[in-house]
């Protein structure tokens, strides 16, 4: 070892650090991202599953013509698009509110 990779010595021991600490940076990234995306998934779908199980309880007990605002919820869920891109997203979340508004009105 010559005295110029001595004095580099501190640069090359901060370079690969750094280089570690992105790649760890990354990798962690990822994993929250994913945990993030099935956290939203299932408060979004936990909703849609509660209404369907409500209609079809409401259903059952009051016969399939129980009214204009139940066969508009039913309609309401059966038109969720399960697609992931942006604009699908968006739209759901707009049926999902009018899901909750006509609930709220049952």
């Amino acid at each position: 070892m010559d005295f110029d990779e001595v004095n580099t010595l501190e640069e090359q021991f901060y370079n690969e650090g750094f280089k570690e600490g992105q790649e760890a940076s990354v990798k962690e990234s990822l994993k929250e991202g994913k945990e993030y995306g099935l956290q939203t998934g299932f408060q979004r779908f936990l909703l849609v599953g509660q209404v369907t199980a409500l209609v079809d309880h409401m259903e059952s007990v009051y016969g399939v013509d129980c009214g204009t605002h139940m066969a508009q919820l039913r309609e309401l869920v059966e038109s969720i698009n399960f697609d992931n891109d942006y604009n699908t997203v968006v739209a759901m979340d707009k049926l999902i509110s009018k899901i909750r508004n006509k609930v709220r009105i049952l």
